[in-house]
């Protein structure tokens, strides 16, 4: 099969922006009326996903809900990682159409707007953010999105990710399943969930896109 395009999470896949979720989590405590938590503590369960256990089920809907709406504005800590621009240069070298996704509750505006701040406006085709799903949950509708408005089917599609969701919705939609260790999961985590290659950064990519290049 013919490989189209490139559909890339955001979020520690392009940019290390752990720091702002950490600031948006403990918003969100504050406004469900619990404490904040330290850092180490964030971390640890970040890694080991176990974020929802400071809250009672019944909560957590909502929680996870306004938090991607809190997360949707705070920008302030983002930074590419390492390779991110040189990965989206190799891609659009080997004619791959791009989009970048993001679960956050963003106004596409200010999504654009940061995305072009960090200087890879200009070598993308697309961007999709929650808001443009609002109604629906897990990465998949959003990979659904991004491939509507690149022209393409899923199938069609290379997906990098670092989060269980992201390998599960790419292996549901038959896509190239990518997974990258900057997200905090472990490499085992994200191949059970889905993923055929794990990369320990996004710098790796192009030894990935090599094989599925349309120019090949």
């Amino acid at each position: 099969m013919a490989f189209k395009a490139l559909i890339l999470d955001f979020d520690q896949t392009l940019v290390d922006s752990i720091r702002d979720f950490y600031a948006a989590y403990n918003l969100c405590l504050v406004k469900y009326g619990k404490p904040p938590i330290e850092w180490h503590i964030f971390l640890q369960d970040y890694r080991n996903d176990r974020l929802a256990r400071f809250l009672p089920d019944r909560l957590q809907r909502n929680f996870w809900k306004d938090f991607l709406h809190i997360i949707g504005r705070i920008f302030d800590n983002c930074r590419l990682l390492p390779g991110s621009r040189e990965a989206l240069l190799f891609a659009r070298g080997c004619s791959f159409l791009i989009a970048v996704t993001t679960g956050r509750y963003s106004p596409s505006t200010l999504f654009h707007y940061w995305l072009s701040l960090l200087g890879i406006k200009r070598l993308i085709d697309a961007a999709v953010t929650r808001a443009e799903v609002p109604t629906s949950e897990g990465k998949l509708p959003i990979f659904v999105k991004a491939a509507q408005k690149l022209g393409v089917d899923p199938q069609e599609c290379v997906i990098v990710g670092d989060y269980l969701d992201d390998m599960q919705a790419a292996s549901q939609l038959r896509a190239v399943a990518v997974g990258v260790l900057t997200g905090y999961m472990d490499s085992k985590a994200l191949k059970s969930a889905g993923a055929q290659w794990v990369l320990d950064g996004i710098y790796q990519l192009p030894l990935v896109l090599s094989r599925y290049s349309p120019k090949r």
